[in-house]
């Protein structure tokens, strides 16, 4: 078990991997207890998020907008991968492609690079092919 701290947020990879392989009734990977109906706005207010940061950054390159869009498309990927309104055939393809659009952006973005490897470490294990 591993404790990473950044940004004053201390995330242990254990629990994360034991949330994504934990499954709910209904066969979807989640917290179980959320609500669905805030877990879909929730979901919803961050892809709005991450597609404007995105047009901005595209319009304009500048570091603040880098910044904006690699903050906007992290926390749409993690709410993506900890969804329980998304199923799982798609919550895990679309964190991974989020996690590799920010490491395009941000190489160093440790986040994304754990985040990515695990669910790349998740298809492994279940021998199911790696999204592209």
């Amino acid at each position: 078990m591993r404790t990473v701290t950044r940004w004053g947020v201390s995330v242990t990879i254990f629990a994360v991997t034991a949330l994504l392989c934990a499954q709910s009734p209904h066969g979807q990977a989640g917290y179980g207890d959320s609500n669905p109906a805030n877990d879909a706005k929730q979901l919803k207010s961050a892809e709005q998020s991450y597609l404007s940061a995105k047009k901005a950054f595209k319009s304009a390159p500048t570091a603040a907008h880098k910044k904006s869009f690699v903050v906007a498309a992290d926390r749409f990927a993690l709410l993506s991968m900890t969804s329980a309104v998304l199923d799982r055939k798609v919550k895990y393809k679309q964190a991974l492609q989020l996690y590799r659009e920010v490491l395009k952006c941000d190489p160093s973005n440790y986040e994304a690079k754990s985040n990515s490897d695990l669910i790349i470490s998740i298809y492994k294990s279940m021998n199911r092919p790696i999204p592209n």
